[in-house]
């Protein structure tokens, strides 16, 4: 696990080649993106932005999955360090830590997040699942919900 400062240093320490991110965004969804920094076709108000950047502790980059208006992809979005969960730079991936909220998500979504063996021990270390029975009903109605296996009759 690295802090989140270590983090918003590894990010700016790539100088622009990709790098993906996963965080949790304002309104409480994950979101994963593939990004770089030191984009500047296309930048208005950079000031202002490093300022409300700095400010929040959030960073500014471009997200290379993002959808545009006219069919394009790609535009500039903002990590929001403080909600981070995990980074992969340069192949390697490095976990930040999760909240309740974020693991409980990871939890109900598992073939959408890799890591989300480290979500499971986090909800137990944070007696948020009480017991491996829990989790296993959990797990259930994942697989069932998924179309993966059948509900007992």
């Amino acid at each position: 696990m690295i802090t989140k400062e270590v983090a918003k240093q590894m990010i700016l320490g790539t100088k622009g080649k990709l790098f993906s991110a996963q965080f949790v965004k304002k309104n409480g969804e994950l979101r994963s993106m593939v990004a770089r920094t030191g984009v500047t076709i296309g930048v208005k108000g950079v000031e202002d932005r490093r300022a409300r950047d700095e400010k929040f502790n959030h960073m500014t980059v471009y997200d290379f999955n993002a959808d545009r208006k006219e069919g394009k992809r790609g535009g500039f979005r903002t990590i929001n360090l403080n909600t981070l969960i995990g980074l992969k730079i340069s192949g390697k991936s490095y976990m930040t830590g999760w909240t309740s909220d974020t693991a409980i998500q990871a939890l109900d979504e598992p073939f959408r997040y890799k890591e989300f063996a480290s979500a499971i021990q986090f909800l137990i270390d944070n007696a948020e699942i009480n017991n491996l029975g829990e989790l296993y009903q959990r797990w259930a109605a994942i697989l069932v919900r998924n179309n993966v296996c059948r509900e007992r009759q």
